[in-house]
């Protein structure tokens, strides 16, 4: 194995590591990431998420292809929303530079659990946000929060 491709592993297993850091620090303190957002912020657990999915697919709202995406959303977080106490849920899809194809998921996904009934709101979280992550979000109205900052979709 040559140091180029040393190198390029462990970049690469960096950034894996980087990524999973961050989707487990947005999951473990939604209060504080999403608090701008929302209150009383609580990450779904699985059981919780599967329950409101089970209950939609035996009424007919979701199928079974609809479920296996909304699982891969990186967090689900059940809030009040600050401006009329609505319970909303956040889909968030987190990564350390959020690009178009974080923000198409991020709202693919909440899309995808409205039909189950709810209020959805799709939401990307990083570090930073590309020029074309920004354009994206803005374009599809997907909310961004970058190192606990929120930004409205509608912002710039």
């Amino acid at each position: 194995q040559t140091l180029g491709d040393r190198a390029y592993t462990l970049t690469t297993d960096v950034g894996e590591l980087k990524g999973s850091d961050l989707e487990r620090r947005y999951r473990e303190r939604p209060f504080a990431y999403f608090q701008r957002l929302i209150r009383q912020a609580h990450t779904l657990s699985g059981d919780e998420l599967n329950a409101i999915l089970d209950t939609a697919v035996t009424a007919g709202q979701l199928t079974e292809e609809d479920v296996d995406e909304i699982v891969w959303a990186d967090a689900i977080v059940r809030g009040r929303r600050r401006e009329d106490d609505q319970e909303v849920f956040l889909v968030v899809q987190s990564s350390w530079g959020v690009d178009p194809y974080d923000v198409q998921r991020a709202e693919r996904r909440a899309k995808l659990l409205a039909k189950a009934g709810v209020i959805t709101l799709p939401v990307v979280a990083g570090v930073w946000v590309t020029p074309d992550g920004e354009v994206a979000a803005r374009a599809i109205k997907v909310w961004r929060v970058t190192n606990g900052r929120v930004v409205a979709p509608e912002q710039s």
